[in-house]
């Protein structure tokens, strides 16, 4: 984990950019187990976010009956970690205090069901893989994230033998198909 000494006097998380505009890179998140059925269990994520619950599909995946499928999720969001509640039925709590969203600096402890998660910051960045378009099909945005998300979406674009795209598709899918 990170101590204070790596964070910008503002509190904030310092994003590195190489000369390609294509590199960036961030500390990772990490999430550890401090209290709960879990203690000890440690994440650390390789990309820019991470969602908390009890869903196989969740990256912290926790066996705590007390918290939801997919109870939160913790993202980079300008140069901070920002926690979002998602829908929880018991809640995610900060220093006794309930959560929907809010800006958390590292060291934090995230209460979810009878679990407490700490927060902190990975020693090796990982890179967020950018694209140089500030388009994809129908979809515009020039932000990190959105650069990030058009870096993904590429990646996940129909090849020649998935040419036909779903019935029921969402915007996103759509721009992948018509991109191709």
């Amino acid at each position: 984990m990170v101590d204070d000494s790596e964070l910008l006097p503002t509190g904030t998380l310092a994003i590195s950019r190489s000369s390609s505009d294509t590199d960036w890179s961030v500390l990772p998140l990490e999430l550890r187990v401090v209290a709960g059925p879990d203690l000890g269990k440690v994440f650390s994520a390789s990309r820019d976010r991470i969602v908390v619950g009890v869903h196989e599909t969740a990256d912290l995946t926790l066996s705590d009956r007390t918290v939801s499928r997919f109870h939160c999720e913790l993202s980079l969001s300008d140069n901070r970690i920002l926690l979002t509640d998602l829908g929880s039925r018991n809640g995610t709590f900060v220093g006794g205090i309930g959560i929907l969203s809010a800006h958390i600096p590292p060291g934090s402890r995230i209460v979810v069901g009878s679990s407490e998660l700490e927060v902190g910051l990975g020693a090796v960045p990982v890179s967020l893989g950018l694209t140089r378009e500030s388009s994809f099909g129908g979809l515009v945005g020039v932000s990190v994230p959105m650069r990030a998300a058009f870096a993904l979406l590429e990646k996940a674009r129909p090849g020649p033998a998935r040419s036909r795209p779903p019935s029921r598709s969402t915007s996103a899918a759509n721009a992948a198909t018509r991109h191709s």
